[in-house]
Protein backbone atom coordinates (compact mmCIF):
# COMPACT_ATOMS: atom_id res chain seq x y z
CA UNK A 1 0.00 0.00 0.00
CA UNK A 2 1.40 3.36 -1.04
CA UNK A 3 1.69 5.73 1.92
CA UNK A 4 -0.13 9.05 1.59
CA UNK A 5 2.00 12.03 0.60
CA UNK A 6 3.40 14.10 3.43
CA UNK A 7 1.29 17.18 4.15
CA UNK A 8 2.53 20.56 3.02
CA UNK A 9 2.72 23.25 5.66
CA UNK A 10 2.68 26.42 3.57
CA UNK A 11 -0.62 27.86 2.39
CA UNK A 12 -0.41 30.01 -0.75
CA UNK A 13 -3.40 32.32 -0.75
CA UNK A 14 -4.75 35.28 -2.72
CA UNK A 15 -2.43 35.04 -5.73
CA UNK A 16 -2.71 38.19 -7.78
CA UNK A 17 -3.16 39.27 -10.46
CA UNK A 18 -5.92 36.83 -11.29
CA UNK A 19 -9.40 37.10 -12.74
CA UNK A 20 -12.15 35.15 -10.97
CA UNK A 21 -9.61 32.91 -9.26
CA UNK A 22 -7.89 32.04 -12.54
CA UNK A 23 -11.03 31.21 -14.48
CA UNK A 24 -10.16 33.87 -17.05
CA UNK A 25 -6.72 35.04 -18.20
CA UNK A 26 -5.12 38.27 -17.06
CA UNK A 27 -4.60 40.82 -19.83
CA UNK A 28 -1.30 42.61 -20.44
CA UNK A 29 0.42 44.26 -23.41
CA UNK A 30 3.86 43.60 -24.83
CA UNK A 31 6.62 44.91 -22.57
CA UNK A 32 4.51 45.14 -19.41
CA UNK A 33 6.08 44.37 -16.03
CA UNK A 34 3.91 41.75 -14.31
CA UNK A 35 4.04 42.02 -10.50
CA UNK A 36 2.82 38.79 -8.87
CA UNK A 37 1.86 38.87 -5.19
CA UNK A 38 0.69 36.10 -2.87
CA UNK A 39 0.03 35.59 0.84
CA UNK A 40 2.30 32.84 2.23
CA UNK A 41 1.04 31.39 5.52
CA UNK A 42 2.64 28.75 7.74
CA UNK A 43 1.96 27.33 11.17
CA UNK A 44 4.38 28.17 13.94
CA UNK A 45 7.32 30.53 13.61
CA UNK A 46 9.27 28.88 10.80
CA UNK A 47 10.41 31.02 7.90
CA UNK A 48 9.03 30.52 4.42
CA UNK A 49 10.53 30.99 0.97
CA UNK A 50 9.20 30.70 -2.54
CA UNK A 51 9.38 31.56 -6.21
CA UNK A 52 7.16 32.75 -9.01
CA UNK A 53 7.63 30.58 -12.05
CA UNK A 54 6.52 31.53 -15.54
CA UNK A 55 6.91 30.40 -19.12
CA UNK A 56 6.45 32.03 -22.49
CA UNK A 57 4.01 30.86 -25.18
CA UNK A 58 5.08 27.51 -26.59
CA UNK A 59 7.83 26.89 -24.03
CA UNK A 60 7.91 23.75 -21.90
CA UNK A 61 10.51 24.82 -19.33
CA UNK A 62 9.82 27.27 -16.52
CA UNK A 63 11.78 30.35 -15.46
CA UNK A 64 11.79 31.10 -11.73
CA UNK A 65 12.06 34.42 -9.88
CA UNK A 66 12.56 34.40 -6.07
CA UNK A 67 9.76 35.85 -3.98
CA UNK A 68 10.65 38.75 -1.68
CA UNK A 69 8.69 40.19 1.26
CA UNK A 70 6.64 43.27 0.46
CA UNK A 71 6.19 44.85 3.88
CA UNK A 72 8.78 45.77 6.50
CA UNK A 73 10.08 42.67 8.30
CA UNK A 74 8.77 41.66 11.68
CA UNK A 75 11.06 40.13 14.34
CA UNK A 76 12.56 37.72 11.81
CA UNK A 77 14.55 39.47 9.05
CA UNK A 78 13.24 38.68 5.59
CA UNK A 79 9.78 37.68 6.82
CA UNK A 80 7.07 40.30 6.14
CA UNK A 81 4.72 41.52 8.84
CA UNK A 82 1.65 41.02 6.63
CA UNK A 83 2.66 37.70 4.97
CA UNK A 84 2.64 39.32 1.49
CA UNK A 85 5.38 38.30 -0.94
CA UNK A 86 6.00 39.34 -4.52
CA UNK A 87 8.13 38.82 -7.60
CA UNK A 88 7.97 40.26 -11.09
CA UNK A 89 8.82 39.51 -14.68
CA UNK A 90 8.44 41.21 -18.07
CA UNK A 91 6.23 39.79 -20.81
CA UNK A 92 8.28 40.18 -23.99
CA UNK A 93 6.34 37.96 -26.40
CA UNK A 94 2.77 37.96 -27.71
CA UNK A 95 0.46 35.11 -26.81
CA UNK A 96 -0.65 33.15 -23.77
CA UNK A 97 1.78 32.99 -20.84
CA UNK A 98 1.52 30.81 -17.75
CA UNK A 99 2.64 31.55 -14.20
CA UNK A 100 2.37 30.00 -10.77
CA UNK A 101 3.66 30.33 -7.19
CA UNK A 102 5.67 27.71 -5.28
CA UNK A 103 6.39 28.10 -1.55
CA UNK A 104 8.02 25.97 1.13
CA UNK A 105 9.27 26.09 4.72
CA UNK A 106 12.87 27.32 4.90
CA UNK A 107 14.62 25.33 7.67
CA UNK A 108 17.98 27.01 7.12
CA UNK A 109 16.66 30.57 7.46
CA UNK A 110 14.68 29.56 10.55
CA UNK A 111 17.75 27.89 12.08
CA UNK A 112 20.07 30.79 11.25
CA UNK A 113 17.72 33.30 12.87
CA UNK A 114 17.65 31.24 16.06
CA UNK A 115 21.43 30.78 16.02
CA UNK A 116 21.97 34.53 15.76
CA UNK A 117 19.70 35.16 18.76
CA UNK A 118 21.50 32.55 20.88
CA UNK A 119 24.90 33.95 19.91
CA UNK A 120 23.77 37.43 20.99
CA UNK A 121 22.71 35.94 24.34
CA UNK A 122 26.07 34.12 24.77
CA UNK A 123 24.35 30.72 24.92
CA UNK A 124 25.96 27.35 24.20
CA UNK A 125 25.91 26.76 20.41
CA UNK A 126 27.32 23.25 20.34
CA UNK A 127 24.08 21.41 19.51
CA UNK A 128 22.83 24.16 17.18
CA UNK A 129 25.98 24.02 15.07
CA UNK A 130 25.59 20.26 14.64
CA UNK A 131 22.02 20.80 13.44
CA UNK A 132 23.26 23.42 11.01
CA UNK A 133 25.96 21.09 9.73
CA UNK A 134 23.33 18.46 8.96
CA UNK A 135 21.28 21.02 7.01
CA UNK A 136 24.34 22.01 4.99
CA UNK A 137 25.19 18.37 4.25
CA UNK A 138 21.66 17.81 2.96
CA UNK A 139 22.01 20.85 0.68
CA UNK A 140 25.31 19.49 -0.63
CA UNK A 141 23.46 16.37 -1.80
CA UNK A 142 21.14 18.56 -3.86
CA UNK A 143 23.83 20.81 -5.32
CA UNK A 144 26.17 20.16 -8.27
CA UNK A 145 29.91 20.72 -8.10
CA UNK A 146 31.63 23.04 -7.34
CA UNK A 147 28.85 24.31 -5.05
CA UNK A 148 28.51 20.87 -3.46
CA UNK A 149 32.18 20.84 -2.55
CA UNK A 150 31.88 24.29 -0.98
CA UNK A 151 28.89 23.17 1.07
CA UNK A 152 30.67 20.04 2.26
CA UNK A 153 33.56 22.20 3.39
CA UNK A 154 31.20 24.41 5.40
CA UNK A 155 29.55 21.37 6.96
CA UNK A 156 32.93 19.96 7.95
CA UNK A 157 33.84 23.22 9.68
CA UNK A 158 30.54 23.33 11.55
CA UNK A 159 31.09 19.75 12.74
CA UNK A 160 34.42 20.66 14.35
CA UNK A 161 34.64 21.11 18.11
CA UNK A 162 36.75 24.23 17.89
CA UNK A 163 35.67 27.62 19.21
CA UNK A 164 31.99 28.16 18.36
CA UNK A 165 32.45 31.85 17.54
CA UNK A 166 34.19 31.46 14.15
CA UNK A 167 31.95 28.53 13.22
CA UNK A 168 28.81 30.55 13.97
CA UNK A 169 30.22 33.46 11.95
CA UNK A 170 30.73 31.11 9.00
CA UNK A 171 27.20 29.75 9.33
CA UNK A 172 25.73 33.26 9.36
CA UNK A 173 27.93 34.63 6.56
CA UNK A 174 26.08 36.02 3.50
CA UNK A 175 28.00 33.64 1.23
CA UNK A 176 26.71 30.64 3.18
CA UNK A 177 23.16 31.99 3.12
CA UNK A 178 23.36 32.45 -0.66
CA UNK A 179 24.52 28.87 -1.18
CA UNK A 180 21.78 27.46 1.04
CA UNK A 181 19.14 29.61 -0.63
CA UNK A 182 20.22 28.36 -4.06
CA UNK A 183 19.59 24.69 -3.18
CA UNK A 184 16.53 24.51 -0.91
CA UNK A 185 14.62 21.39 0.06
CA UNK A 186 11.40 21.66 -1.97
CA UNK A 187 10.05 18.16 -1.49
CA UNK A 188 7.12 19.45 0.57
CA UNK A 189 6.58 22.65 -1.41
CA UNK A 190 3.10 23.97 -2.13
CA UNK A 191 2.45 24.70 -5.80
CA UNK A 192 -0.45 26.73 -7.16
CA UNK A 193 -2.07 24.48 -9.75
CA UNK A 194 -3.28 24.69 -12.42
CA UNK A 195 -1.12 27.65 -13.43
CA UNK A 196 -2.69 31.03 -14.06
CA UNK A 197 -2.60 32.54 -17.54
CA UNK A 198 -1.79 35.92 -19.07
CA UNK A 199 -2.81 36.93 -22.58
CA UNK A 200 -0.28 39.39 -23.98
CA UNK A 201 -1.52 41.66 -26.78
CA UNK A 202 0.22 44.34 -28.87
CA UNK A 203 0.74 47.68 -27.07
CA UNK A 204 -2.08 49.37 -28.98
CA UNK A 205 -4.58 47.03 -27.32
CA UNK A 206 -3.87 48.72 -24.01
CA UNK A 207 -4.89 52.24 -24.92
CA UNK A 208 -6.31 52.65 -28.46
CA UNK A 209 -9.75 54.19 -28.97
CA UNK A 210 -11.67 53.67 -32.18
CA UNK A 211 -13.76 56.16 -34.12
CA UNK A 212 -16.29 54.79 -36.60
CA UNK A 213 -17.24 56.83 -39.60
CA UNK A 214 -18.93 56.39 -42.97
CA UNK A 215 -16.84 58.03 -45.70
CA UNK A 216 -20.04 58.97 -47.55
CA UNK A 217 -20.96 61.16 -44.57
CA UNK A 218 -17.91 63.37 -45.04
CA UNK A 219 -18.88 65.14 -48.24
CA UNK A 220 -19.82 68.78 -48.67
CA UNK A 221 -23.38 69.70 -47.81
CA UNK A 222 -25.78 67.69 -49.92
CA UNK A 223 -23.09 65.54 -51.55
CA UNK A 224 -21.79 62.04 -50.82
CA UNK A 225 -18.27 61.98 -49.44
CA UNK A 226 -15.29 60.12 -50.83
CA UNK A 227 -12.14 58.67 -49.25
CA UNK A 228 -10.41 61.97 -50.04
CA UNK A 229 -13.09 63.79 -48.07
CA UNK A 230 -12.66 61.34 -45.17
CA UNK A 231 -8.91 61.97 -45.21
CA UNK A 232 -9.54 65.65 -44.55
CA UNK A 233 -11.28 64.69 -41.30
CA UNK A 234 -8.27 62.80 -39.84
CA UNK A 235 -6.74 65.77 -37.92
CA UNK A 236 -10.14 66.52 -36.37
CA UNK A 237 -10.57 62.87 -35.28
CA UNK A 238 -7.05 62.81 -33.80
CA UNK A 239 -7.76 66.01 -31.83
CA UNK A 240 -10.71 64.25 -30.18
CA UNK A 241 -8.29 61.64 -28.78
CA UNK A 242 -8.92 58.77 -31.19
CA UNK A 243 -6.03 56.85 -32.71
CA UNK A 244 -7.88 54.25 -34.83
CA UNK A 245 -10.32 55.10 -37.60
CA UNK A 246 -12.78 52.30 -38.32
CA UNK A 247 -14.61 52.23 -41.63
CA UNK A 248 -17.63 49.89 -41.74
CA UNK A 249 -17.58 47.20 -44.41
CA UNK A 250 -17.93 48.78 -47.84
CA UNK A 251 -19.77 46.90 -50.57
CA UNK A 252 -20.28 47.77 -54.25
CA UNK A 253 -23.47 49.66 -54.93
CA UNK A 254 -26.01 47.31 -56.45
CA UNK A 255 -28.23 47.92 -59.47
CA UNK A 256 -31.46 46.38 -58.14
CA UNK A 257 -33.54 46.94 -54.99
CA UNK A 258 -31.74 50.19 -54.33
CA UNK A 259 -33.25 52.63 -51.87
CA UNK A 260 -34.76 55.76 -53.24
CA UNK A 261 -35.47 59.04 -51.50
CA UNK A 262 -36.80 58.56 -47.94
CA UNK A 263 -35.78 54.89 -48.13
CA UNK A 264 -38.38 54.05 -50.74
Amino acid sequence: MTPPPAPTRVVVDAVRPSVDGGRFPVKRVLGDRVVVQADLLVDGHDHVAGVVRYRRPGEKSWTEVPLAPVDAPRMSPGQPANDVWQAEFVVDALGRWEYSVIAWVDPWSSWAWGLARKREANQDLKVDLQIGAALVEAAAERAPDPQAAALRGIASTLHNTDDAGPRAALALAPETAALMKAFPDRRLATTVAPPLTIVVDPPRAGFSSWYEMLPRSCGPAGLHGTFKDAEQRLPYIAEMGFDVLYLPPIHPIGRTFRKGPDNR
